[in-house]
């Protein structure tokens, strides 16, 4: 075995080779006995689920591998996190890109009257409809530029070419009213669909291509629930696409084929709002359910 110590130095690639040799006529080896591995050290991104993540603030503590081995995120206002996925094809009638994980957020809940302006505790609460939606989860095609390390900007010129779909959404939101006027007159929203058009610079930041309303999931904080977004071609100018938490599932089909992602290879989330959230947290479908965990924040984290 070969102990790598993870430190906070930033350290030239090491080459290992090792040579196994054969002290008992008991083990047999095969003709390959010499293998080649890099260490790779440049601290760059967060490695979960085989992917690597990259946060927009750096250095920063807020996106973290938790003690169960979970992607926690501390939401805070502008916040974006990113990872490029392998390439699933889009080009076809019938050809259909997910991805899955088991979500739960939690958050201050307190208010108790979302719409009553005397009170007019709505931003307090994360299950109140306030400002342009909570979460911001999307589906990307690149244009051949990726996030390779943290610090980037949320209006990255990498952006630029990109084409594909968000989804904004409260996940622990009340199902409606999907607009709503308060007694100030400012408007709040539960979410939207979003299409990101191919010449913006921006990913999921701006009220661009805002399509139709997505309604609160009404997901209780603190609980588990299987997170679904879908793209599927429908024809070469239409696409379909649905967000499904909560048992709860809500379509929009895209029927413009201006700026129609092909491909799939790049996820985002992204809190444009400064709500009160105290966890994002994502586990993967590959590993037992979280049922018995004990879903309480944990300190540390795991780089």
């Amino acid at each position: 075995s070969i102990e790598i110590v993870d430190d906070t130095a930033v350290e030239n690639y090491e080459t290992i080779e090792l040579t196994l040799s054969n002290p008992s006529s008991n083990v047999k080896l095969t003709a390959q006995n010499q293998h080649t591995y890099t260490i790779v050290d440049n601290e760059a991104g967060l490695a979960w689920d085989g992917l690597m993540w990259y946060y927009s603030d750096d250095p920063s503590t807020a996106l973290f591998v938790n003690a169960s081995g979970q992607l926690e995120w501390s939401p805070e206002k502008g916040g974006q996190f990113i990872t490029r996925l392998p390439e699933h094809d889009l080009s076809y009638t019938g050809a259909v890109v997910e991805v899955s994980y088991l979500w739960m957020t939690d958050g201050d809940h307190d208010c108790p009257d979302c719409f009553d302006c005397d009170l007019y505790c709505l931003d307090d609460d994360i299950t109140c409809i306030a400002g342009t939606s909570d979460m911001r989860v999307g589906l990307f095609e690149a244009d051949g530029e990726y996030i390779t390390d943290d610090g980037f900007d949320t209006s990255s010129s990498i952006f630029s070419g990109y084409k594909g779909y968000a989804w904004r959404f409260g996940p622990n939101m009340k199902a409606g009213p999907t607009r709503w006027v308060d007694c100030t007159g400012e408007v709040h929203k539960t979410g939207n669909f979003q299409k990101k058009a191919a010449s913006s610079s921006n990913l999921m930041t701006t009220n661009d291509g805002l399509e139709d309303y997505i309604p609160g999931f009404e997901l209780p904080p603190g609980e588990w629930s299987l997170s679904t977004v879908r793209l599927e071609r429908l024809s070469s100018s239409s696409v379909e696409t649905s967000i499904t938490l909560n048992d709860r599932t809500y379509t929009w089909t895209d029927g413009d084929d201006d700026d129609q992602p092909q491909k799939i290879d790049v996820l985002a989330v992204h809190m444009r709002n400064g709500r009160p959230y105290s966890r994002l947290v994502l586990e993967s479908l590959w590993r037992p359910p979280p049922e018995a965990w004990d879903p309480s924040p944990v300190d540390g984290a795991v780089n």
